[in-house]
């Protein structure tokens, strides 16, 4: 763990002695105390190419840089995923949201409320499939060459602006 803070530094110690840090068997495993009093913060670097599994509740959770798989779970959060390129498993419950920007892999995206999508490179190298209780937006880098599909429930609900249509 490189930095713990949390909103009520008189609380901090004893938040902190909930915190579990473990590894078993090349799995690091990551528990907080589940407090409605205090917010807590917790950074941890790992190598890019171990595997992260995260569960949480009440938790947002940031992952960037990983080449390894990457599953998150949550409720009442959001996860944010920035540049993962090993496959990717999140799903975000109970009014979740998610926010995933790369340019390659395989991502498995839910959530209970909004899905952002934005794709750094001109062509996405891989499959991102999101099914999301409120609205998918997918924002391209200038210069997306490939194509995707759309799959809604009402095609009316589905509103395309691409540099090719008036906005």
């Amino acid at each position: 763990v490189t930095q713990v803070s949390c909103d009520d530094p008189e609380r901090m110690d004893a938040l902190f002695q909930g915190v579990v840090l473990a590894c078993d068997k090349g799995m690091l495993t990551l528990r907080t105390p589940e407090s409605a009093e205090a917010l807590c913060y917790l950074n941890v670097g790992i190598p890019a190419s171990r595997p992260v599994y995260i569960t949480g509740t009440y938790a947002a959770v940031q992952v960037s840089g990983v080449e390894a798989p990457v599953t998150v779970a949550t409720s009442h959060g959001r996860i944010t995923l920035f540049d993962t390129t090993g496959p990717v498993r999140a799903s975000a419950q109970q009014g979740g949201s998610i926010v995933f920007a790369g340019r390659r892999g395989r991502a498995r995206l839910d959530a209970d409320g909004e899905i952002d999508i934005k794709i750094t490179a001109t062509k996405y190298d891989g499959l991102i499939d999101a099914t999301a209780g409120g609205p998918v937006r997918v924002v391209v880098t200038a210069g997306f060459t490939a194509g995707f599909e759309v799959d809604v429930a009402n095609s009316a609900r589905f509103v395309y602006r691409g540099a090719d249509t008036q906005q």
